[in-house]
């Protein structure tokens, strides 16, 4: 009998250790899990010119035949530039200093994930150019100590956002800027795109309501060759990498008051 209760004392003994170790292997549930990455905040188009019509939305095939890379990433940094500076006086010209006001261009830095069209690299550094920060609300300025900040009401870009974004590549091949091109990123599962005012280039049509996967198959079945349309929209915004530097660059101040066209 006293051999019977030691047996059953020794199994009640390891089934209260096997409990503990099962406990102590739990996870701990107060444990706070990683965070997901987010959907960007996009900033706003701010009215800053006067226009009888503004631009037509291009078709979505038009516009993936008019740039030089479609991509989805995280936004990993973003840092004001004031040089290379459009002179206000020459805007085909860019200067390493100047003897007035800077306006300072955006660095948009890029962790990418997906490319939909296009041979970008890994990172991709975007410029967003003084004229079209000026069409953003809130708009991205350097502040007298050198840091970025926002101006005006609004949503403002993040690190740590994902984004969308159409891309134009420079002559040299060593430089993406984006050109007056519309952000994007993902809201409940399908993509939206940046508000416009009534002067702007609206987003291509077709693009908001997408799933990034649905994006990605309607690009492939976009033909090989670019339309007219394309092609025309293609060459008036190649052509602002040397006739209208503030589309990249920032902007010296120095001689005229004169503002862009």
């Amino acid at each position: 009998m006293n051999n019977l209760k030691n047996i059953a004392a020794g199994l009640l003994g390891f089934a209260l250790m096997a409990g503990c170790n099962s406990e102590s292997e739990a996870p701990n549930p107060t444990e706070e899990p990683t965070p997901e990455v987010q959907a960007a905040t996009l900033p706003a188009g701010a009215n800053t010119e006067n226009c009888a019509t503004g631009p037509a939305a291009p078709e979505l095939c038009d516009w993936v035949g008019s740039v030089d890379a479609i991509v989805w990433g995280e936004i990993v940094e973003l840092r004001m530039k004031e040089f290379p500076a459009a002179l206000v006086t020459d805007f085909s010209q860019t200067a390493m200093d100047c003897g007035g006001p800077v306006d300072a261009a955006l660095e948009m830095v890029i962790d990418v994930t997906d490319v939909y069209h296009g041979s970008p690299p890994s990172q991709l550094v975007v410029k967003v150019g003084h004229h079209q920060l000026d069409e953003w609300e809130p708009r991205p300025a350097l502040s007298p100590d050198g840091e970025l900040v926002w101006l005006g009401d609004g949503e403002a870009l993040e690190t740590g956002h994902m984004v969308g974004l159409a891309a134009h590549q420079s002559a040299s091949g060593t430089e993406w800027a984006l050109m007056g091109e519309v952000l994007f990123t993902e809201s409940s599962g399908t993509l939206v795109a940046q508000d416009r005012a009534s002067c702007q280039e609206p987003a291509p049509l077709g693009l908001v309501g997408l799933t990034r996967q649905q994006l990605g198959d309607t690009i492939l079945a976009c033909p090989t060759q670019a339309s007219p349309a394309a092609q025309t929209r293609l060459q008036g915004l190649d052509s602002m990498w040397d006739e209208k530097s503030w589309a990249y660059a920032g902007l010296c101040h120095q001689g005229s008051a004169q503002y862009p066209d």
